[in-house]
């Protein structure tokens, strides 16, 4: 299998990679993401004060009104079952573009609109 990418974009990508060590205009949501299932929700989370299953914020590195321990519910009014979920809509969109976030902190909840960042170097690590 063979992809092929326009020559005028990929020299774009390489003048990226070369001058910022990234590639720029790349949206980012911020977050450091936990999948919880049933299957790995051990007794071990709950002391962390991970009890339920779902898409878990473990930190937000864009807004303060996320917090730690919050499920995500829902993006963009699309509901969110995997983090892999969360990346696709992501992905579809640009760097200063909004998110509002359904979520469930403690059984409360709560919708949190906030603007994505660009990802950066540091970022593209973690992947």
């Amino acid at each position: 299998m063979g992809f092929a990418i326009p020559i005028d974009y990929a020299h774009v990508i390489i003048e990226d990679l070369i001058n910022y060590g990234y590639v720029k205009g790349v949206a980012d949501h911020g977050l450091i993401l936990l999948d919880v299932t049933t299957q790995n929700l051990p007794a071990a989370y709950a002391k962390y004060g991970i009890t339920s299953t779902g898409v878990v914020i473990m930190e937000s590195k864009l807004t303060d009104e996320l917090k730690y321990g919050d499920t995500i519910i829902s993006v963009n009014g699309a509901k969110i079952s995997s983090s892999s979920s969360l990346n696709s809509i992501v992905r579809a969109k640009s760097v200063g573009d909004s998110l509002t976030l359904k979520i469930n902190r403690g059984g409360q909840y709560i919708t949190v609109t906030y603007t994505l960042g660009e990802r950066g170097a540091e970022d593209m690590a973690l992947e």
